[in-house]
């Protein structure tokens, strides 16, 4: 038996699910999606994606700081 998956927002980086394809979660990714603005993480706020923000924050490689002078 095959696994069915639930749609999708329609706003390409956004992870939440929503009643049918092509339907956005809110009216957040509904503005970005028109606007033509494009982002690399879904700035939403629901749960979906502030875990998914939380998890790219925790793992993404830390700066060092430390800035190099050239005398």
């Amino acid at each position: 038996m095959a696994t069915t998956h639930a749609p999708t927002c329609a706003h390409a980086p956004c992870n939440c699910s929503v009643a049918a394809p092509g339907e956005f979660c809110g009216e957040y990714c509904r503005s970005v999606a028109e606007s033509g603005v494009i982002e690399s993480a879904c700035a939403c706020g629901h749960l979906a994606c502030a875990q998914l923000r939380k998890v790219q924050r925790e793992t993404a490689p830390k700066a060092s700081g430390h800035k190099s002078r050239h005398h």
